[in-house]
């Protein structure tokens, strides 16, 4: 080795047989075979100086080093690069400057490199590492642990890189695993982050965290397997984040923190992703892509999905299986759709889904969902239509639909089957309103709710069972509402109807004198909206009269020059309150026609009286 060094060639002291070359057996090692470290380092420190038209290095393949590698602020100008070899002690570069360091297919104790500096790569692919690597604060060109293994040093660390700044590409990927935790706090990388395939465990702990990092391309963890918390919150990932098929395992903890997250290309959560424990995107801005495409998530009595506060490019769950948990997008803001067509939402305590006080431009859409436990859509605006085609809701004894203060071009509340629970529709306000008469909730919440148009035109005596589902009672702004939608369509019959139903269903909860009055008015003249009524029993009660007082004319009251007695005139100025015919104080009646005569008058009083409320009441609807 020392002569090879000055022409930087291999010195290859493999025995030619593969089996006593592999990593796990440490045995076998002949004299021939040891390298000391000292050697090594006397080298890359200038022990032979370089000749003229030579690139000096060491370069070792199967070779067992004994005794520690310490270069500790040192200043290297020649390459290091081992295969196939063993270190019995720590390798220790904190603070030096070196060119290439490539350690591959070996087996380290550790190694310290933090605020190492590195012109080259620094490369342990396919190594085994049994007690960790410190990277803090580090500046290295590319860092490679393709294949490799690290183990936990004596505080469970893996990697330790906080504040590490690579101007290309970190890999931990093609077979990687991680014992213990691997923290990138504050990192820079100017290109990828690599974890396809990865294997990082750290039960109950944080795995990987990567807290206000600046990655410059990609990161890539599809396919990872993770015991323990993956943390990216306040980092900023200027490509994409794929964690498509990804195995995120923290029970009662977050599997994925990444609050407050930038990313500039899509996020990716799809295609076999499972997370037991919380995935959080709180604050968030994903520009483009988020998908959960049937992903399977879980984090019993708490939430399993939660992007409040997010800004998104447009979010697609559809196939989403939360077996236990809450789906939560409180304030989330998306550009386009939101798309959860045929999830499966399950969360028997809490509410399954949570969008509240959000602002989505495109649509909604539901179409297919099945939610176990309440859909909550409360004080949200959506450009686009709120789609709820063949749902299958259900939250038996509690609300299963809630729609409070929704805004949206449109509802289709078109489910599978009627929704088990009730639905809360209380200060919507819809432009388009399409449902069905058979698939109509049992209970239903309409206080406040407006619409310019009902899907399908059913009739006023469908419409109005529609109403009757409300069960906190009766409700003035519904039938109002309904009233003022069949006027504008022009079906003023339809909403006479209504509007009469209104009224029946108000004097019901009056006191008994209300009742009473009620009912006066509403055989009359329908309380205002049938006044032709009032003219009809003006009729009867004249007609009956002139065919009485006919037949039994009444004596003059006086007997000197009494006018001429006219039975209609005589009925009709009894009926007339206030005007006076000349009739009825010239005539006294007796016996039963003297009965009639008062019935008449105070008939007159009712019906003047219930049309002039009734033509008040119009007035102020009008």
């Amino acid at each position: 080795m020392w002569s090879a060094f000055l022409g930087g060639t291999w010195v290859d002291l493999r025995s030619g047989d593969p089996d006593q070359d592999k990593l796990a057996n440490s045995g076998g090692w002949g004299t021939e075979r040891i390298v000391r470290a000292e050697v090594i380092s006397a080298l890359l420190l200038g022990a032979r100086p370089a000749e003229p038209g030579r690139f000096p290095g060491v370069r070792l393949r199967g070779a067992k080093i004994t005794g520690r590698l310490d270069l500790m602020g040192a200043t290297i100008g020649h390459a290091l690069v081992c295969e196939h070899c063993v270190f019995d002690a720590p390798l220790r570069f904190v603070e030096a400057t070196t060119r290439t360091v490539r350690i591959v297919k070996s087996r380290l104790v550790s190694f310290n490199g933090a605020r190492m500096r590195t012109e080259g790569i620094l490369n342990f692919s396919g190594s085994v590492i049994e007690s960790g690597v410190r990277l803090d604060r580090a500046t290295i060109a590319e860092v490679t642990f393709r294949g490799a293994s690290v183990g936990p040093d004596s505080d469970g660390t893996a990697i330790a890189a906080n504040g590490i700044t690579i101007d290309g590409h970190l890999e931990c990927h093609d077979g990687f695993t991680a014992d213990g935790t691997i923290l990138l706090h504050n990192a820079r990388l100017g290109g990828s982050f690599e974890l396809s395939g990865a294997r990082i465990t750290c039960p109950q702990a944080a795995a990987l965290m990567a807290s206000e990092a600046v990655i410059g391309g990609r990161v890539d963890g599809a396919g990872m397997h993770v015991e323990g918390e993956v943390g990216f919150r306040n980092a900023q990932i200027s490509g994409i984040l794929r964690l498509s098929g990804a195995q995120l395992r923290n029970p009662g903890g977050r599997a994925l923190s990444a609050n407050s997250l930038v990313v500039g290309g899509g996020v990716w959560c799809g295609n076999g992703f499972r997370a037991e424990g919380a995935v959080t995107l709180v604050g968030a801005r994903l520009n483009a892509y988020l998908t959960f495409e049937s992903a399977e998530l879980s984090h019993p009595g708490g939430t399993a999905l939660r992007l409040d506060r997010a800004s998104i490019g447009e979010f697609d769950g559809s196939g989403l299986k939360v077996s236990a948990g809450t789906t939560s997008l409180v304030g989330t803001q998306v550009a386009a759709r939101v798309n959860l067509k045929g999830a499966t939402l399950k969360n028997t305590t809490r509410p399954a889904l949570v969008i509240d006080g959000a602002d989505i431009n495109g649509t909604l859409v539901l179409e297919g969902l099945t939610a176990r436990g309440e859909v909550r859509v409360t004080s949200t605006t959506i450009g686009g239509a709120v789609e709820l085609k063949r749902a299958d809701l259900s939250n038996p004894g509690g609300v299963a639909l809630n729609l409070r203060l929704l805004h949206a071009a449109e509802l289709v509340l078109l489910p599978e089957l009627p929704v088990e629970g009730s639905v809360i529709l209380d200060q919507a306000r819809i432009v388009l309103y399409r449902d069905d008469p058979s698939r109509w909730p049992g209970q239903l919440h309409l206080d406040g709710l407006t619409y310019e148009t009902l899907q399908p035109p059913l009739p006023a005596r469908e419409r109005l069972k529609w109403l009757s589902r409300e069960p906190g009672g009766f409700q003035q702004q519904p039938y109002e509402q309904l009233a003022s939608t069949y006027n504008r369509t022009g079906r003023s019959g339809d909403a006479v109807k209504v509007l009469l139903a209104k009224e029946r269903r108000q004097r019901a909860l009056k006191p008994l004198v209300g009742r009473v009055w009620g009912a006066l008015q509403d055989v009359t003249v329908a309380y205002g909206y049938q006044p032709w009524r009032a003219v009809a029993w003006l009729a009867v009660l004249l007609t009956v009269g002139s065919i009485v007082y006919g037949l039994h004319p009444p004596p003059p009251l006086k007997t000197a020059d009494p006018p001429h007695f006219n039975p209609v005139i005589y009925t009709l100025d009894l009926l007339l309150p206030i005007v006076d015919l000349g009739q009825k104080h010239s005539y006294n009646p007796a016996g039963a026609a003297q009965w009639l005569s008062y019935l008449l008058v105070l008939a007159g009083w009712i019906l003047a009286t219930t049309v002039a409320t009734g033509i008040a009441r119009v007035l102020r609807r009008q």
